[in-house]
């Protein structure tokens, strides 16, 4: 009788979890109408986008959400919000719908969690993924995603919802959410042995590892995977793993399941959302926009450095009398194709260092149209360009230019004739390493630090030469404006 006791009160809780989502929520078919809602749905908000991008449709009788986008840059963002059940420890949460698209190009489409404490602090949130590999492209029919999320102690609020980044609609419909309690879960060995490798990873490379409690981390993280089967089951407990590394300074370590790997490396659906570099003059100077590169595609990342060298042997040929290179959108991603269309630029073959926490150092380059590592080539572009003069080199930087956008604005750091303007960097300046686990997943590391040519060391933002601080009664591009003014002045290198 006693045992039975036992296990009842290890299933009340699990029980009472997941029944109490389905009555905090309302509305998860769309079945409601409120006039008062900007949505035109009950309990659904309108958090981004204009009065009718987020409304109500009727499609056969069966109501849903609809989302349109009118440009690459709309977002549409409706959600609703619900108080948690107080149970102790860690918790699960899984929202699921039926999702269908139209022409929907831009990041995509998909669903996202936000969690919430008392006071309304963002605690966790989580969408398709760190990159738009596993967002909703494209036409599709209807089919049911699902994402999973942890909600972490002192969690009083969640905030569920449906999001268009980009042109197209999407359609959503059959909401679903479950909480569930970590508690009295059976470990596996496959659960075992793939976060014992995770744990492993981080106690031997993070810039963390000496402050955090490794233990009691994999303990929760084991509870979480619980009776995992395979690899994948235990991916939500390897994200918890590298967000808790947060409360000790590391914002940017993450991890990428296998399909997203393959997605990544493979390039698929991204080459209509791939930004390519744009060169023109402007002021009788060359001005070339740097956007950011994310996808491990071989070709797409050569197109990139090849279109950008391409640009400046273009721009060359003008009676210019100066650069200006424009990083402030420039939010990182793939380093390589960046460097290798800026190599006819740098004044050294030996750019910048990642340095780790056994204060080894790797240097990254270019020379003669490759760009690599410690010797070793990574990219070579088709033609390499010798610029006809040495002229003076501008650089603008913002406080979007992150993680593999600031190495860019480093690998200027130390070059001949060169100033920066603007603000500065977002901050970003650890280095993400790759590390793959068993079936082929990867746990991006914060586990090194920037350092310019010189050796000198960034563990925040890089402060540009001349800070530009936009006036608010003025029109125009001041930082823009600033470095124009500069390469007037300056003649070109001899």
């Amino acid at each position: 009788m006693r045992a039975a006791r036992r296990i009842l009160y290890l299933i009340l809780p699990l029980l009472a979890a997941a029944f109490a989502a389905k009555g905090q929520f309302r509305n998860l078919d769309f079945s409601s109408r409120c006039a008062s809602s900007k949505t035109g749905l009950c309990y659904w908000d309108l958090s981004y986008g204009t009065r009718g991008s987020c409304s109500m449709y009727a499609e056969a009788n069966n109501p849903g959400l609809l989302i349109r986008g009118e440009a690459l840059t709309s977002v549409g963002y409706s959600e609703q919000t619900a108080a948690l059940p107080k149970i102790p420890g860690l918790r699960i949460i899984e929202v699921s719908a039926r999702i269908r698209t139209e022409n929907a190009t831009g990041k995509g489409a998909g669903l996202n969690i936000g969690i919430y404490d008392a006071q309304d602090r963002l605690l966790n949130n989580k969408d398709m993924g760190h990159t738009s590999f596993s967002w909703i492209h494209g036409t599709t029919g209807w089919k049911v995603y699902r994402i999973r999320s942890i909600c972490p102690e002192g969690s009083a609020r969640v905030r569920v919802g449906a999001i268009l980044y980009g042109k197209g609609t999407a359609r959503f419909d059959d909401f679903k959410v479950t909480i569930t309690n970590i508690k009295g879960k059976k470990i596996s060995p496959v659960a075992q042995e793939y976060l014992s490798a995770a744990c492993d990873t981080i106690m031997r490379h993070s810039l963390v590892k000496d402050m955090i409690d490794i233990d009691g981390l994999k303990k929760k993280a084991l509870l979480i995977a619980g009776p995992a089967k395979t690899c994948a089951d235990c991916y939500l407990a390897v994200e918890y793993l590298l967000s808790s590394l947060r409360a000790y300074g590391d914002e940017h370590s993450l991890f990428m399941g296998a399909p997203e790997v393959s997605r990544w490396q493979n390039g698929e659906n991204t080459m209509a959302r791939v930004r390519m570099p744009v060169g023109k003059v402007v002021d009788s100077c060359g001005y070339l926009l740097v956007p950011a590169f994310y996808t491990g595609n071989k070709k797409l990342a050569a197109t990139y450095a090849d279109t950008l060298q391409k640009m400046i042997a273009m721009l060359d040929k003008e009676s210019i009398r100066g650069w200006v290179i424009d990083l402030r959108e420039n939010t990182g991603g793939n380093q390589g194709p960046m460097i290798a269309g800026l190599g006819p630029f740098f004044s050294a073959d030996k750019l910048g260092y990642l340095v780790n926490v056994n204060n080894t150092k790797q240097y990254w380059y270019y020379k003669n149209g490759v760009y690599g590592w410690n010797g070793e080539k990574v990219l070579q572009v088709t033609q390499p360009v010798t610029l006809s003069k040495n002229r003076p080199i501008a650089v603008l930087t913002g406080g979007l230019t992150g993680s593999s956008g600031e190495v860019v604005a480093l690998s200027f750091t130390g070059n001949a004739c060169t100033k920066s303007f603007g603000l500065p960097t977002w901050g970003l300046t650890i280095g993400n390493r790759s590390f793959e686990l068993a079936d082929g997943a990867r746990i991006m590391l914060a586990s090194t630090v920037m350092a310019d040519r010189s050796g000198k060391l960034y563990q925040d933002s890089i402060n540009p030469d001349v800070l530009v601080v936009q006036g608010i009664e003025t029109t125009g591009d001041d930082t823009l404006r600033k470095a124009l003014e500069w390469l007037k002045t300056v003649k070109d290198v001899k």
